[in-house]
């Protein structure tokens, strides 16, 4: 295409094509080297000059082919001189072009200083494609990519289904090893050939386009993300699309990493390259259904059998033990820990004591067998279980079992998941209960041994309680407080994890959100939402409630004050001061009407401050959040206050104080339901009475009956997903005003408050009356026509099209901003699947709470504070330790922690690395450096087999 002086002198991005003109002559076909259209010529044909090869000749015609995509077609030219000077033009440019490429060889050694010799490792992803042209009639096309060099295929991807824009992962083999010879590597082609082909189960596989990408620029890549534009042979179209590829010199762990995934799918599982099975499922011992479980001692005592198994450095001391003696082993300090996770704010640390009231999951002919219990815990990144305690409905986890974790924490708002499970040799493990714990309220340096309730569900209605769970419960933080606090007020990211089989599946996927899919189209959960819908009357309570409070005066701020007179001595006296408060703010706001930007938004604190007050006058301290001074006074000191909570501490009062509300909660609701079913009795008497003939027998509020009849899926399901919407909004307002979210409702009530006083000092009047006479004078008056300019067509067209310019490149940007973020995701997911298992779990991290119902701990729970001296970490350390690296990767191609999570192999041989290609694709083996020196190390190895070594020779 190009002449002798153009060629030579481009730089590494030239792709050195030839191109074949419909009916040209030899002197077209040079005059167009710099333009696709001369002389009403077009090019018809593109391919690449060293791939080109002449076949056969006849008189005036020429059949040409090409190595890479089989193409073969004959050209026929005008006389014999032309097509004779096309073959010696085609000859002369392949020369040409291979004594380019070995000065540019030398080059590039004279550059980086090394020899011929030298390896070349290149670590090669393709990202992925867009823009491709449909090659299918009856969908779209299914492109793979195939990547060649000179005659060799070096690698080939997985085809992606139905795309004309497709992502290629490490599922779909995106990445790959180019490892030669630097000579080897620059003479077998003259470029990288990238083929973007068409699978066709019948027909023949369709070339989309071919990017050629010079050596020297992949040996210059760093790793970023590079496009390259696709060609095609039949140039029909004036663009094939766009392939993007990463590129970059491969370390010894990238090396190590593809031997490690490459051995992986040679084994055809999906069970991952890091194997954390082993802290996953649980760890049940040896059957002993058929020894005895019970016993008495000498003296008559009860003795149990210690489960699982006793304590190896004690086994004859805690083989039998008192349930008493049992119960106060659980509580003593684990002897071993395992560490979990991936964050670097702090540390929590758990310990799974026991559970009681568990159901007989094993019920069935044997009257002994009885829930094999285990605990799964996920806590962001990481997920771990513990040891089985088999036949035991009240299990006691001991201190040298598996019943110890220290979480790395990512974010404070991180909630803590548990579940209970009766392990099954054959089947799925039964789920039992789970419970979600939210560290938000919870102080650090401060053990706690909380007890829980545990439930099957937190998302539908009527959850059943199912037994209860005892923890032991510690924070520590690295972070300072200002720090803390501001990685509190950040959203947090959405954990997922990975697991190996199915049957961790269902574990995990229970522990993570109760297995209970409501996403999915049912008539039950539409009825559930509306239900959900329709306790919102219980707002109409609370308003009522709020507004009588403050209405009748009543009092709530004690204020106490010594009498002078009179023995009365020291008198406390309730202040009702939101009512003063809604007096001084109604009568400022009717003399000035200006204050109602500063009254309307500072009102909105004074509403969440009253919610807040309510909220922490529950007399039990595990239903009280801190109060809003105390918050502001941490965030100002930067010191935390360790609680102290004993036992059944005011749950005498708690249970009066919340059974008292919800008897006024249901008298109201009674109240407004006999209210309406009056007017409804009412409104039927009046439509009989005139003459309207109306079937109100169907109209039940109180059942579902109706739904049965309606329309399927194709109506209904939108409604579902819209009432499911509206339920999410209930609860986040409800968790918003209740405090439940502390961290949402903190910052609101302080945005209100900061900006009621700011808008104090800010001249609403003059601002409002110069806006108005601003709009009357200068935006309706007749000013603009005496400063309009008349434009000429041209010029209206013109700017009309740089606007339009403007706007088609900000939405490109936009595009591709999103594209990026697409292939990161769905990369990182696939690379997840290769490391950990195929199968993934969302993890719930909200910053607000939206579930229907929330776990607290039971009154029976308790807290004291930790001295500093004998903190959690000092005593733990001191412990046997094991290390469990969380499931978070970072980085692009291959993870920069990746050595963290598998154990990568010593890689030897360059054929370790290289991907599987078939014999027949490739032309010849490559000799590398790394695999001669392998051989000559296994011929040493051989020869001085049985022979004594020295002691002085290593």
């Amino acid at each position: 295409e190009s002449d002798s002086e153009d060629m030579y002198s481009s730089d590494d991005n030239s792709i050195e094509t030839v191109s074949v003109v419909s009916k040209s002559t030899l002197q077209s076909t040079r005059q167009s080297s710099r333009s696709r259209t001369i002389c009403g010529w077009r090019k018809y044909y593109s391919m690449p000059v060293d791939q080109l090869n002449i076949t056969k000749t006849e008189k005036w015609k020429c059949q040409i082919t090409t190595r890479s995509t089989r193409f073969k077609k004959w050209i026929i030219f005008a006389t014999e001189e032309e097509r004779l000077a096309f073959q010696n033009l085609v000859y002369s440019l392949q020369v040409k072009i291979k004594n380019w490429h070995q000065e540019h060889l030398m080059s590039e050694l004279k550059a980086s200083n090394s020899s011929p010799s030298t390896p070349v490792n290149l670590l090669v992803e393709i990202v992925s494609a867009t823009g491709l042209r449909n090659a299918d009639i009856g969908g779209l096309s299914d492109p793979f990519v195939k990547v060649r060099l000179g005659n060799r295929v070096l690698h080939t991807t997985k085809r992606i289904d139905n795309t004309l824009n497709p992502i290629w992962t490490t599922e779909t083999n995106s990445l790959f090893l180019i490892t030669d010879a630097m000579d080897e590597f620059f003479h077998s082609g003259y470029a990288v050939t990238f083929e973007v082909i068409d699978y066709d189960v019948l027909g023949k596989n369709a070339i989309l386009g071919f990017a050629r990408v010079p050596q020297g620029v992949l040996l210059k890549a760093t790793g970023s993300r590079l496009e390259f534009p696709l060609e095609e042979i039949k140039n029909r179209r004036k663009s094939a699309g766009t392939l993007m590829v990463r590129c970059r010199q491969a370390t010894q762990k990238d090396m190590q990493f593809m031997a490690k995934i490459n051995s992986e799918k040679k084994m055809a599982t999906k069970h991952g390259v890091a194997n954390q099975s082993e802290f996953i499922k649980p760890v049940r011992p040896p059957s002993v259904t058929a020894k005895t479980m019970k016993k008495h001692s000498e003296e008559g005592s009860e003795l149990i059998r210690v489960r699982p198994y006793p304590n190896p450095e004690q086994e004859s001391e805690t083989k039998w033990m008192t349930p008493d003696e049992i119960e106060r082993m659980s509580y003593e300090e684990s002897h071993k820990w395992i560490e979990a996770g991936s964050g670097s704010r702090g540390v929590l640390y758990v310990e799974i004591i026991g559970c009681d009231g568990l159901p007989n999951m094993d019920a069935g002919v044997n009257k002994r067998d009885k829930t094999d219990a285990f605990v799964t815990a996920i806590f962001e990144d990481a997920i771990v279980s513990t040891d089985v305690i088999f036949d035991c409905l009240s299990p006691r986890f001991m201190p040298w079992t598996r019943r110890a974790f220290s979480f790395l924490i990512s974010h404070p708002w991180s909630p803590l998941l548990l579940g209970v499970h009766d392990y099954d040799t054959g089947s799925h493990n039964d789920a039992i209960g789970r419970v979600q714990v939210d560290l938000g309220n919870f102080a650090p340096n401060t053990e706690y041994i909380l007890h829980y309730d545990l439930s099957n569900t937190a998302i539908v209605p009527n959850r059943k309680k199912i037994g209860t769970i005892t923890i032991r419960l510690c924070l520590e933080y690295h972070d300072t407080t200002l720090q803390l606090h501001r990685e509190r007020l950040s959203f947090p990211n959405r954990f997922r994890v990975n697991v190996q089989d199915k049957k961790d599946f269902r574990v995990a996927k229970f522990v993570a959100d109760g297995g209970k899919d409501i996403s999915k189209y049912s008539i039950e959960t539409i009825t559930m939402h509306v239900e959900e819908l329709a306790t919102c009357l219980n707002i109409v309570f609370y308003m009522y409630n709020a507004l009588m409070f403050i209405y009748e005066w009543r009092g709530h701020i004690p204020l106490r004050f010594c009498w002078p007179y009179g023995k009365c001595g020291e008198v406390e006296l309730l202040v009702p001061l939101h009512s003063i408060i809604a007096f001084v703010g109604a009568v400022l706001l009717v003399e000035r009407p200006t204050l109602a930007p500063a009254m309307f938004t500072a009102s909105l604190g004074w509403i969440m401050l009253a919610m807040l007050e309510l909220k922490t006058s529950r007399p039990s301290p595990w239903a009280r959040p801190p109060t809003y001074i105390e918050t502001v006074k941490t965030l100002v000191t930067g010191e935390f206050t360790p609680q102290t909570i004993t036992a059944q501490e005011s749950c005498l009062a708690d249970e009066i104080r919340v059974g008292a509300d919800k008897k006024k909660r249901d008298e109201q609701v009674k109240y407004l339901t006999d209210m309406y079913n009056d007017k409804m009795k009412e409104w039927e008497v009046m439509t009989e009475f005139m003459g309207e003939n109306l079937d109100l027998e169907n109209i039940d509020t109180n059942t579902s009956k109706g739904f049965s009849t309606l329309p399927g899926r194709s109506i209904l399901y939108p409604w579902q997903v819209w009432f499911a919407q509206l339920c999410q909004v209930r609860r986040t307002i409800e968790s918003i005003l209740t405090w439940n979210s502390y961290t949402p409702a903190f910052c609101i009530t302080s945005a209100s408050l900061g900006l009621g006083v700011l808008f104090l000092f800010i001249p609403w009047g003059f601002l409002t009356l110069w806006s108005a006479r601003f709009v009357a004078w200068i935006v309706l008056g007749p000013w603009r026509k005496m400063m309009k300019n008349e434009m000429t067509l041209w010029e209206q067209r013109r700017i009309t099209k740089e606007a339009k310019k403007k706007k088609n490149e900000a939405f490109e940007k936009e595009m591709e901003a999103l594209q990026i973020q697409k292939e990161g995701a769905l990369k990182m997911a696939a690379l997840k699947k290769n490391i950990f298992g195929c199968f993934i779990v969302s993890c719930p991290c909200p910053m607000v709470k939206v579930d229907r119902y929330h776990d607290a701990p039971l009154p029976k729970s308790s807290a004291k504070p930790i001295a500093e001296e004998n903190s959690k970490s000092s005593r733990i350390n001191k412990k046997e330790k094991t290390r469990l690296q969380g499931q978070e990767l970072a980085g692009v191609m291959v993870p920069e922690n990746i050595d963290k999570h598998i154990d990568l192999p010593s890689v030897e041989s360059s054929s370790d690395l290289m991907s599987s290609t078939p014999k027949k694709e490739s032309s010849r083996a490559i000799k590398s450096p790394t695999s001669i020196t392998v051989r000559a190390t296994a011929k040493a190895l051989r020869f001085i087999k049985g022979r004594k070594m020295p002691e002085n020779e290593s």
